[in-house]
């Protein structure tokens, strides 16, 4: 089959329901990859109105063409049962199939559409297939894991991207990592559209119709008369419609009524993706064309076009949920996100009951959003009760690879035992296993174990950076902590001590609230909180068991934790922090501005990027940060000192990624 013929990619917007969920993991999934693609392409319009016979007649035809022994039109059809609402029946019928085909381009269609169904877990497979030697199914798995928004943490994406001869593949990739915010991945995409041969410049104009805007409708267009053949023709007036351009919508409808079957194939896949409501009578008739995959696509455009969709403002910067103080609740603070399988995204927090102190009584809150932070659930779901004599707190989250969820999280019982403790999760958050003790009873004591600060590093080892205040060490408590990491090669079922990384007898200074983060040579760079004027950083070439001193860097700060994570899309360095590097005397030591920087040299020197807050009375600072299609989300302390103590009120905030890079960047 052409390659083209079977790569498609359709959208709406939908919002999930309650905290476990009344509607499918198929649904709930879907709703994001619909709001990503429409909020960024489509204005809001009211839904085709399908009549009962109709809306059945199309999900037969999916239903039927997922039985069929045609592969890519029982694929289509799958995907179009999932942006119908029906992902859960893609997952019953597709799920037996993927562990027995052997095919990796098949595999990946597989994949990709369990995915999509809700089944998250299943972008290992097409991850795996682009780790490979064999690049058969390079292309494919590049092209899939676009469709459904996943990159795992982007190293093979980039990769393939940088390194890969094979044009089709080096575009998929492109196109993976520019919908996740890649602007030089997007340029090279577009770069394509003035490309010599037919093909390539065909999968650039795909592409574009999906994550490029209004400036790629001149190059389209031009394109036109260099299409050697009238389905490379088709593929740019579709792609038109796609972007909004009403002539392109004029030629997508003349396509909805050609004499060639895989014309209208094509034009009626794009209907949905333009949002092609005026087209639906010729989608209807297209329900009985002669023609499977044509059938297919009619009714997977219909039935998009029939659900509910509504736009989702994307300025540069949004706050998107706002968890402030209340009766009984005197403070929430700091937290971490987890993407579930359904799809939703996470967001698990520091509840406080009865006092707003560090010591007051507290447990694990936690909020969802189905939309990839946009929108948030309105009420708390209790993730973990308090189970200590002060409180639980400072979660950290991740994702283990037999796909469990694993919890770590402060036990504080009092000022002489506060540990980290860990948890899994085999059925995404809702229950718990037995907790598992990082530090034993022979080593208890203090140990401040920020949120978000847990990393899983390429060899698999479990690194928890932590500041001992009182323990074998720190026999009296005391502010300035030893800072050590507690590391597992076992996937957390053991744990021993690495040693402490010592600070520098040039410029000591006292240090706390330690955090990790892998570089692309191996090392780990280690960084923490000082009253030093900056965060002080170390290396390690051990993963973590031995470190160089801990010295000044850049990083300009009051005593205020940062936060650095790589950027999955571009592998940069983000970094989110109060930059202090020209603050006036009257904000010296205060926790503001709220600042976000990349570095393009693994640390070595940072760009500012903007001021996220910069309310002198703010009070910004314990940052979660997950990047999630586009955009990267915070979780972050907002309080207002005139008002509260400053942690009191947690808050997310949602950025895109793309908006990163701007020109002074470069």
């Amino acid at each position: 089959m052409n390659r083209l013929s079977e790569q498609s990619d359709s959208s709406d917007t939908r919002v999930a329901g309650d905290a476990h969920g009344s509607q499918s993991r198929g649904t709930r999934f879907v709703a994001l990859l619909l709001t990503l693609f429409f909020t960024s392409t489509a204005s809001a319009a009211e839904p085709v109105e399908l009549d009962a016979a109709t809306r059945e007649k199309a999900l037969t035809i999916l239903r039927e063409g997922m039985q069929s022994d045609e592969f890519w039109p029982a694929i289509h059809a799958a995907e179009g049962l999932t942006l119908a609402g029906h992902g859960d029946e893609a997952i019953a019928f597709l799920g037996p199939k993927l562990a027995g085909e052997s095919d990796d381009q098949q595999r990946c269609g597989i994949a990709r559409e369990l995915v999509r169904a809700g089944n998250r877990s299943a972008a290992a497979a097409m991850l795996a297939i682009l780790e490979k030697e064999d690049t058969y199914g390079h292309t494919h798995a590049s092209e899939s894991l676009y469709k459904v928004g996943e990159l795992g943490d982007g190293s093979a994406l980039r990769r393939v991207f940088a390194e890969t001869d094979d044009l089709r593949t080096k575009l998929m990739a492109a196109a993976a990592l520019a919908k996740s915010g890649n602007t030089e991945a997007l340029a090279f995409i577009r770069e394509m559209l003035a490309h010599e041969d037919h093909e390539i410049f065909r999968i650039s104009t795909w592409i574009l119709a999906r994550i490029g805007d209004e400036s790629d409708i001149p190059g389209i267009r031009a394109n036109i008369e260099r299409c050697p053949d009238e389905l490379t023709r088709v593929y740019h007036e579709n792609a038109l419609a796609t972007l909004g351009d009403a002539a392109g919508l004029k030629l997508l409808a003349a396509n909805l009524q050609s004499d060639d079957p895989v014309v209208r194939t094509y034009a009626a896949t794009f209907a949905g993706d333009a949002c092609a409501i005026s087209v639906a009578p010729l989608l209807i008739e297209q329900l009985d064309i002669d023609h499977l995959d044509a059938r297919i696509r009619a009714a997977q455009s219909l039935l998009v076009l029939a659900q509910p969709r509504a736009t989702i403002p994307q300025p540069e910067q949004e706050t998107r949920l706002v968890l402030p103080p209340g009766e009984g609740n005197p403070r929430n603070s700091e937290g971490d996100f987890i993407r579930l399988n359904d799809g939703r995204v996470l967001y698990v927090y520091t509840h406080f009951t009865d006092g707003a102190g560090d010591h007051a009584a507290a447990h694990l809150a936690g909020r969802f959003s189905s939309d990839g932070g946009a929108t948030w659930t309105d009420e708390d779901t209790v993730i973990l009760p308090n189970e200590a004599g002060y409180n639980v707190m400072s979660v950290s989250l991740l994702r283990m690879p037999d796909d469990r969820i694993a919890l770590f999280y402060l036990r504080k019982n009092s000022l002489e035992d506060c540990r980290p403790f860990l948890r899994f999760s085999t059925d995404e958050a809702r229950s718990w296993s037995d907790p598992i003790e990082i530090i034993p009873d022979s080593e208890v004591g203090y140990y401040v174990l920020n949120n978000d600060r847990v990393v899983r590093l390429s060899s698999g080892r479990l690194v928890v950076p932590v500041g001992e205040h009182f323990g074998p060490v720190r026999t009296e408590w005391t502010g300035d902590a030893r800072i050590v990491c507690y590391l597992s090669d076992d996937d957390g079922q053991t744990w021993r001590r690495g040693t402490a990384a010592e600070v520098t007898k040039e410029k000591p200074a006292i240090q706390q609230e330690p955090g990790v983060v892998e570089l692309e040579d191996g090392r780990v760079m280690l960084f923490c909180r000082t009253n030093g004027g900056s965060q002080y950083i170390a290396h390690s070439t051990d993963g973590g068991e031995t470190w160089s001193e801990l010295s000044p860097s850049s990083m300009q700060a009051p005593v205020s934790p940062a936060s650095i994570e790589r950027i999955p899309a571009t592998g940069d360095l983000l970094l989110v922090w109060n930059d202090h590097s020209n603050i006036p005397a009257e904000l010296k030591g205060k926790r503001t501005p709220y600042t976000i920087a990349i570095s393009r040299d693994e640390g070595a020197t940072w760009q500012t990027i903007r001021n996220l807050q910069d309310n002198p009375h703010g009070w910004y600072c314990y940052t979660a940060v997950e990047f999630v299609g586009g955009n990267v989300l915070l979780g972050h302390c907002s309080g207002d000192r005139r008002e509260n103590n400053g942690l009191a009120q947690s808050q997310v905030t949602r950025i895109p990624i793309r908006s990163l890079y701007s020109a002074s960047t470069r």
